[in-house]
């Protein structure tokens, strides 16, 4: 697994930090794909781990994103961010992120997500 972290090429200037992660490993079997990693996610950034197809990990509990047609990841975002749809995550991660999501970067990580392939 590779952890590629990308900057908008339009940076925009450092917001608060709106989630912390810190000292996360992730094994799959004998193989480590992450160890002790740790970072800061401010307003306006966005940071995955993911595969470089959106195929999912189901060892992880991920679904599979590729292919979602950018409509329904849409509605699916704004349903979370309005707190009309719920996972089962305890710490409510996907409503945490898409409440702090402007209607743009909505429709940027839909279509983005539709074209995985």
């Amino acid at each position: 697994m590779t952890l590629e972290l990308h900057q908008h090429p339009r940076a925009y200037a450092a917001g608060e930090v709106i989630l912390s992660v810190e000292d996360v490993s992730l094994a799959f079997g004998g193989v480590k794909a992450l160890t002790d990693i740790s970072f800061d996610v401010r307003e306006h950034e966005i940071r995955a781990i993911i595969g470089p197809n959106g195929a999912g990990n189901p060892a992880a509990k991920y679904p599979a994103l590729r292919g979602q047609h950018a409509r329904y990841t849409e509605n699916q975002l704004h349903g979370f961010a309005e707190g009309k749809r719920v996972n089962e995550n305890a710490k409510k991660m996907m409503q945490l992120l898409a409440m702090r999501m402007t209607n743009r970067e909505i429709r940027a990580v839909a279509s983005y997500i539709q074209g995985l392939h």
